[in-house]
Protein backbone atom coordinates (compact mmCIF):
# COMPACT_ATOMS: atom_id res chain seq x y z
CA UNK A 1 0.00 0.00 0.00
CA UNK A 2 1.39 3.30 -0.93
CA UNK A 3 0.92 5.98 1.90
CA UNK A 4 -0.89 9.41 0.81
CA UNK A 5 1.19 12.33 2.34
CA UNK A 6 -1.03 14.72 4.15
CA UNK A 7 -0.62 17.67 1.86
CA UNK A 8 -2.40 15.16 -0.72
CA UNK A 9 -4.79 14.06 1.69
CA UNK A 10 -5.44 17.66 2.32
CA UNK A 11 -5.43 18.88 -1.14
CA UNK A 12 -7.68 15.77 -2.20
CA UNK A 13 -10.50 17.04 0.38
CA UNK A 14 -10.39 20.65 -0.35
CA UNK A 15 -10.67 19.39 -4.34
CA UNK A 16 -13.92 17.27 -3.05
CA UNK A 17 -15.54 20.44 -2.04
CA UNK A 18 -14.40 23.46 -4.85
CA UNK A 19 -14.44 20.61 -8.30
CA UNK A 20 -13.55 22.91 -10.18
CA UNK A 21 -10.10 23.78 -8.31
CA UNK A 22 -7.10 23.14 -10.40
CA UNK A 23 -4.60 20.97 -8.74
CA UNK A 24 -0.74 20.35 -10.22
CA UNK A 25 2.04 18.42 -8.31
CA UNK A 26 4.87 20.39 -8.14
CA UNK A 27 8.14 18.19 -8.37
CA UNK A 28 9.44 18.87 -4.67
CA UNK A 29 6.13 17.27 -3.70
CA UNK A 30 4.30 20.11 -3.46
CA UNK A 31 0.91 20.89 -5.15
CA UNK A 32 -0.30 24.41 -6.92
CA UNK A 33 -4.16 25.00 -5.81
CA UNK A 34 -5.91 27.23 -8.31
CA UNK A 35 -9.42 28.34 -7.91
CA UNK A 36 -11.44 30.39 -10.45
CA UNK A 37 -14.23 32.72 -9.79
CA UNK A 38 -13.91 33.54 -6.10
CA UNK A 39 -15.99 36.27 -5.58
CA UNK A 40 -14.56 39.73 -4.50
CA UNK A 41 -16.65 42.66 -2.89
CA UNK A 42 -16.67 44.92 -5.47
CA UNK A 43 -17.04 48.02 -3.69
CA UNK A 44 -13.44 47.26 -2.31
CA UNK A 45 -12.32 45.93 -5.81
CA UNK A 46 -11.74 46.56 -9.48
CA UNK A 47 -13.38 43.12 -9.82
CA UNK A 48 -16.51 41.30 -9.18
CA UNK A 49 -13.90 38.11 -9.37
CA UNK A 50 -10.60 36.63 -9.45
CA UNK A 51 -9.03 33.64 -9.36
CA UNK A 52 -6.57 32.91 -5.92
CA UNK A 53 -3.91 30.33 -6.78
CA UNK A 54 -1.30 29.26 -3.68
CA UNK A 55 1.56 26.20 -3.12
CA UNK A 56 0.88 23.92 -0.79
CA UNK A 57 4.17 22.53 0.51
CA UNK A 58 5.67 19.11 0.63
CA UNK A 59 5.58 19.05 4.35
CA UNK A 60 1.91 20.28 4.79
CA UNK A 61 0.75 21.27 7.55
CA UNK A 62 3.58 21.51 9.34
CA UNK A 63 4.95 23.89 6.76
CA UNK A 64 1.78 26.04 5.76
CA UNK A 65 1.75 28.10 2.89
CA UNK A 66 2.65 31.79 3.29
CA UNK A 67 1.51 33.48 -0.04
CA UNK A 68 -1.28 33.63 -2.91
CA UNK A 69 -1.54 34.93 -6.11
CA UNK A 70 -4.92 36.47 -7.79
CA UNK A 71 -5.25 37.47 -11.17
CA UNK A 72 -2.96 40.00 -12.63
CA UNK A 73 -5.05 42.65 -13.18
CA UNK A 74 -6.75 42.76 -9.60
CA UNK A 75 -6.36 46.57 -7.94
CA UNK A 76 -7.96 47.93 -5.56
CA UNK A 77 -11.17 50.09 -6.56
CA UNK A 78 -9.08 52.86 -6.12
CA UNK A 79 -6.75 51.68 -9.36
CA UNK A 80 -3.86 51.26 -6.81
CA UNK A 81 -2.19 48.20 -6.33
CA UNK A 82 -3.12 46.17 -3.03
CA UNK A 83 -0.33 46.49 -0.42
CA UNK A 84 2.10 43.55 -0.13
CA UNK A 85 1.51 43.01 -3.78
CA UNK A 86 3.40 42.73 -6.84
CA UNK A 87 3.77 40.95 -10.09
CA UNK A 88 7.13 39.05 -8.73
CA UNK A 89 7.79 36.07 -7.75
CA UNK A 90 6.12 34.18 -10.50
CA UNK A 91 3.62 31.26 -9.53
CA UNK A 92 5.17 28.14 -10.46
CA UNK A 93 2.75 26.62 -12.56
CA UNK A 94 0.74 30.13 -13.97
CA UNK A 95 3.21 32.96 -14.44
CA UNK A 96 1.66 36.23 -14.41
CA UNK A 97 -0.73 36.20 -11.60
CA UNK A 98 -0.61 38.98 -9.06
CA UNK A 99 1.58 37.95 -5.78
CA UNK A 100 0.56 38.75 -2.28
CA UNK A 101 3.20 38.74 0.44
CA UNK A 102 1.10 36.83 3.25
CA UNK A 103 1.78 35.18 6.18
CA UNK A 104 -1.02 34.16 8.88
CA UNK A 105 -0.03 34.21 12.26
CA UNK A 106 -2.60 31.74 12.97
CA UNK A 107 -1.63 28.17 12.00
CA UNK A 108 -1.97 24.77 13.50
CA UNK A 109 -0.93 21.45 12.32
CA UNK A 110 -4.43 20.38 12.35
CA UNK A 111 -5.80 22.75 9.87
CA UNK A 112 -6.22 22.38 6.31
CA UNK A 113 -5.92 23.50 2.76
CA UNK A 114 -9.28 24.60 3.05
CA UNK A 115 -8.52 26.42 6.41
CA UNK A 116 -5.77 28.25 4.19
CA UNK A 117 -8.01 29.40 1.29
CA UNK A 118 -10.70 31.10 3.47
CA UNK A 119 -7.38 32.56 5.06
CA UNK A 120 -6.81 34.08 1.28
CA UNK A 121 -10.09 35.15 1.67
CA UNK A 122 -10.57 37.24 4.74
CA UNK A 123 -7.03 38.87 3.01
CA UNK A 124 -9.08 39.84 0.52
CA UNK A 125 -11.92 41.10 2.75
CA UNK A 126 -9.56 43.57 3.89
CA UNK A 127 -9.20 46.17 1.04
CA UNK A 128 -5.64 47.74 1.81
Amino acid sequence: MIAISAAQRSVDEFCAKHPTAEVHALPDGGFSVRVAGVILDPAFWSKNESAIAFIVPAAFPVQHPDCFWTDADLRLKNGQLPSNSRQQPPHPVHPGMLWFSYHPSKWDVRDTVETYFHLTQGRLLDPR
